[in-house]
């Protein structure tokens, strides 16, 4: 059985499929690259955090803003949103 951490960093590394496949996309605007990697390292920091035992807990209150964050320029309806809001409701949920 996952662990609730095994399965954050799942839901985290999600997130940083689909940014890294904004990216690569061919038809990738360049105005949204550095956005994406602004969202790739502050969720390679809280994967960190999660690893390592330190991440601050939600206690139900809290998210790890991704979901607002990409949604001040992503479509509500797109995989990486999609990806960020679940990571956030697991988060606020269970840590």
């Amino acid at each position: 059985m996952q662990s609730q951490t095994e399965h954050l960093i799942e839901l985290l590394d999600r997130v940083l499929e689909e940014a890294q496949l904004r990216i690569q996309a061919p038809n990738s605007d360049a105005h949204y690259w550095p956005k994406l990697e602004t969202l790739i390292a502050w969720v390679n920091e809280k994967r960190s955090e999660a690893t390592s035992g330190t991440l601050f807990p939600s206690k139900g209150e809290y998210t790890l803003g991704l979901a607002r964050s990409v949604l001040d320029w992503d479509s509500q309806f797109s995989e990486l949103t999609k990806a960020a809001g679940a990571a956030d409701r697991f988060y606020r949920d269970n840590f």
